[in-house]
């Protein structure tokens, strides 16, 4: 989610990163999940001005969403916001019986056929649901698996620097699995991969400004958006295994992990042309999520001209799937 520095903004974070949060770790699992969700319900209730804009950017996606049913996905755009934010202060109390009755999987067998087989994994994921946790999910199943991301306090206020992010890095380290900073150094990873086993990637995108590696224009819900090809550059050079994973709402679970079936990459093939066909491949059933969830893609609010769409004026620059910063 879009955001801007203020004081205002200075003080909600210290009562979500102070009261708000030692509620949380008070309550069961369940009921703090839902204490966070009710903050995007708040959310919803307060701002009109976000509701209008989510509003315009859902029609830009789905010109042909019902009103009712856009309305609902604005309010899960807001939920999946703050617990994609906050579900990292369960994460201390969550053991595997809360996780059984929290995620189900469809499709580990994929990941394990690859694991038998010896092969590292990549498993590429959009910034869609709670992203932390497959990862955390994962980890405490024992699965080896680490994280490519990028945690940054740019451009954050000084609360937001010594308070939010400072706790929100000591809340992710207890994720049992690593996360490697984009842009260091990437042995440990190419040993992780080729010793068979695991890494998470996002797949469109980072969440800040800026590109990191190569990119390549593809049509998503009708519009022409850069993707980047690392998750498919990755596989290439371990001869990993590339899997999409998407969580998204279940049926007998609140979420479900779905990963699905390899996404094949021609050996000897061009490097560029084989990894831009990959991500076709990754983005053509990302959309299939995104019509039954938008709500849960958290670009949702900067899915707008001149700051996702690439459908450039002449002499104009492209812009990227990425372009948003949460500083929650």
């Amino acid at each position: 989610m879009r955001t801007q520095e203020s004081f205002l903004r200075d003080i909600l974070r210290l009562v979500i990163w102070y009261p708000f949060r030692w509620l949380v770790r008070l309550l069961p699992v369940s009921a703090g999940i839902w204490c966070i969700t009710r903050l995007g319900d708040l959310h919803y209730a307060l701002s009109r001005r976000k509701r209008r804009w989510l509003y315009d950017n859902l029609l830009r996606l789905q010109p042909s969403i019902p009103p009712i049913r856009a309305h609902e996905e604005i309010r899960r755009y807001l939920r999946v916001h703050y617990l994609n934010q906050l579900i990292i202060l369960v994460f201390p109390s969550l053991d595997l019986v809360c996780l059984q009755k929290l995620l189900a999987w469809r499709g580990l067998e994929h990941l394990d056929a690859a694991q038998a087989q010896g092969r590292g994994v990549v498993l590429a994921h959009p910034h869609f649901g709670p992203v932390h946790l497959p990862l955390f999910a994962l980890g405490a199943l024992g699965y080896p698996v680490k994280q490519i991301g990028k945690p940054s306090d740019a451009g954050l206020s000084w609360i937001g620097r010594r308070v939010a992010f400072k706790l929100r890095m000591r809340y992710e380290g207890k994720i049992p699995a690593e996360i490697i900073p984009v842009g260091s150094d990437y042995r440990a990873v190419f040993k992780h991969l080729r010793a068979g086993h695991i890494v998470m990637i996002t797949a469109d995108g980072a969440g800040d400004l800026q590109q990191h590696g190569k990119f390549t224009p593809l049509t998503f819900c009708g519009h022409t958006v850069q993707f980047p090809l690392g998750a498919a550059k990755l596989a290439m050079r371990t001869n990993s295994v590339l899997l999409p994973l998407f969580v998204h709402p279940g049926t007998s679970t609140p979420w479900q992990c779905s990963i699905e079936k390899e996404i094949c990459i021609p050996r000897n093939a061009d490097s560029d042309t084989a990894a831009e066909n990959a991500a076709r491949q990754f983005v053509e059933r990302y959309e299939q999520y995104v019509a039954a969830w938008p709500g849960c893609m958290h670009f949702l609010d900067t899915f707008a001209p001149g700051l996702l769409i690439t459908d450039q004026e002449p002499g104009g620059a492209s812009t990227s799937l990425h372009e948003s910063v949460d500083k929650c």
